[in-house]
């Protein structure tokens, strides 16, 4: 299987204790949304999570990049930065990024009806 899959089965299990996790394919790799929000992309193995001006601050603590414009290949709202090291180890380690991603994905308003669920 290839190993950009692997990871994006990995981000899907992670996230599945928060909600209901649907998957769109965007240019750039995947769309990764909770009850219909924008929560992540996926590109290749790299989990960028949704920012803004609340929670991106606590993302820069621990080190999380932000996404750089190149790498998106498609018009986005707001900011996203890559997921912390810690988070991907475990879905309660993940459980407070979620939120806060979630928090900023509910801020932005951009909703999408029409996911594929998994």
């Amino acid at each position: 299987m290839d190993a950009a899959i692997d990871f994006l089965d990995t981000v899907i299990d992670l996230l599945g204790p928060f909600g209901t996790v649907s998957v769109l394919p965007i240019p750039a790799g995947h769309g990764i949304h909770i009850d219909g929000m924008l929560l992540a992309i996926v590109i290749g193995d790299t989990m960028w999570m949704k920012t803004d001006a609340m929670n991106q601050v606590d993302f820069e603590a621990v080190g999380a990049r932000a996404l750089p414009a190149e790498e998106r290949r498609v018009d986005l709202p707001g900011g996203f930065h890559s997921a912390p090291d810690a988070a991907l180890q475990s879905a309660t380690a993940m459980l407070p990024w979620a939120r806060s991603a979630y928090d900023a994905a509910l801020r932005s308003g951009h909703r999408v009806l029409s996911a594929r669920g998994h």
